[in-house]
């Protein structure tokens, strides 16, 4: 699954706008691996032998706020809709928790990551789902705090789809349970940059 519409929906620096650099390069095709959740579920959405689009990531002057992709280019709609759906489910969002969760832990002790409420509605029509996870570690005096969210929203159009990811370690932001302006304009500049390069719309 090397399809050249997945590299063209990945994020690029002028869906981003002024104030951002790049933080990693486009890594380009990867095989999804056997320990990806969506490879492990009990009703998988993908195999080993697929591959996603990773692109760039993208972060503000002050590095409190990452911004980047991963697409998706499927042999058919029905296909990008059971990879949806999967993103949707409850099972599949506890695996990817429990796997950033440990990676977490890995890099420093007493950190973790964890799954955490918030209100969306979907500006765009294209959103079908998302989720958000917190993450933290203890303070000074040793109780832990939230410091950061990810946010995974996951947009579609037809056989392609794209998983934008935002991660914000501004208080404000992390200490809110519903999605803030900035993120929705995000949202809304990227949705139309989908319509004109996949030819949506």
């Amino acid at each position: 699954m090397s399809d050249p519409a997945a590299g063209e929906a990945a994020l690029r620096q002028a869906d981003i706008g002024a104030g951002y650099t790049v933080s990693r390069k486009v890594q380009g095709f990867i095989a999804a691996g056997a320990q990806s959740c969506a490879v492990i579920d009990p009703a998988p959405a993908l195999t080993t032998a697929d591959h996603v689009y990773v692109g760039a990531m993208f972060k503000n002057s002050d590095g409190t706020r990452y911004v980047y992709s991963e697409a998706y280019a499927f042999r058919s709609d029905q296909l990008a809709e059971r990879f949806v759906v999967l993103r949707s489910r409850p099972g599949y969002q506890r695996c990817k928790e429990k796997q950033d969760d440990a990676a977490e832990r890995q890099r420093a002790a007493g950190y973790y990551v964890k799954l955490r409420s918030v209100s969306f509605s979907d500006t765009t029509g294209h959103i079908p789902t998302m989720y958000r996870e917190r993450a933290g570690g203890p303070n000074s005096a040793g109780k832990p705090v939230d410091v950061a969210v990810y946010d995974r929203f996951t947009l579609r159009r037809g056989r392609v789809v794209v998983v934008l990811s935002i991660d914000s370690s501004r208080p404000s932001v992390v200490a809110d349970t519903t999605i803030g302006a900035e993120t929705l304009g995000t949202l809304r500049t990227f949705d139309a940059a989908l319509d004109a390069r996949l030819n949506f719309g």
